[in-house]
């Protein structure tokens, strides 16, 4: 005897369930601010992608293979992130207090059911801490100077709120970005010194003389040559002869000693969503 199986369900009906479904979500949307949200969770993705890119260039690991920077093992929290970053000077400690502010206000769009509008999600945080912090700290934002040109009369305590999310989702997305590019330069920089001074190395050990009068240019070209595949002007001036001896010896250059240095590799920076 089989077992009971229910009859199948028609196909009217089940196209009538995926309409009835699409239209509840589409209200929700609305009805949960989910565009209010967005804006906000989407700059955190971004924003926690670089400060693992810049970690990762900084430290000299993968983080797609380390269990501190990716999502397997235990993975650090962004806070977490942020502290190491200022503990290699890819932030200032000064950053700290901003991005524990946006952060907060992330986890609140993010895990409250309640934080439907930006009204709402501050009257949240207000319930959590009786001294206001983090509001006070988004309308002075809106209150610094450094925003010149902008009309502050009019403008009530909730446009300031509204407002001054908007810049601090500027200022994080700002600091996030210069700490990437940093990081690019340093790997650039630092990987062209590993392998101009391993080349210099060689050389001076192959051929018994110090060669001197080339070793900055040989730290300097051979970063900017192999990573940008450009020519300088340094390299230029180097004779027929010196710049066969150069090639010659850059590849002999052991690469398991710049490696590390060589990732992650460059990534474009993600264009502002702001």
């Amino acid at each position: 005897m089989t077992d009971h199986q229910e009859p199948p369900e028609p196909s009217e009906n089940r196209e009538k369930f995926i309409d009835e479904y699409q239209a509840f979500e589409e209200s929700e949307d609305s009805d949960l601010g989910m565009k209010v949200r967005l804006k906000v969770i989407k700059t955190a993705l971004h924003v926690e992608m670089m400060a693992t890119h810049v970690l990762g260039v900084m430290l000299g690991v993968d983080p797609s293979k380390s269990r501190v920077l990716w999502s397997k093992g235990a993975p650090l929290s962004f806070r977490q992130k942020v502290l190491l970053m200022v503990e290699v000077a890819a932030l200032d400690k000064d950053d700290i207090r901003m991005f524990d502010v946006f952060m907060e206000i992330r986890n609140t769009f993010a895990h409250d059911i309640g934080a439907k509008s930006t009204e709402a999600c501050f009257n949240i945080l207000d319930e959590r801490d009786e001294k206001r912090a983090t509001r006070n700290y988004i309308i002075k934002i809106v209150d610094d100077p450094y925003w010149t040109g902008l009309d502050r009369t009019s403008l009530s305590e909730l446009d300031k709120l509204k407002l001054g999310v908007e810049l601090l989702r500027l200022k994080v997305w700002g600091r996030s970005r210069y700490a990437y590019k940093m990081a690019e330069e340093f790997r650039t920089e630092k990987a062209g010194a590993i392998l101009g001074s391993e080349a210099y190395r060689i050389f001076a050990d192959e051929h018994h003389k110090p060669f001197t009068a080339l070793k900055e240019r040989l730290i300097f070209a051979k970063g900017k040559y192999i990573l940008a595949d450009t020519i300088l002007e340094e390299v230029q001036q180097l004779s027929a002869k010196q710049w066969d001896l150069m090639n010659e010896t850059w590849k002999r250059v052991d690469p398991d000693k710049v490696a590390k240095f060589m990732y992650p590799a460059h990534q474009p920076i993600p264009k502002s969503d702001t």
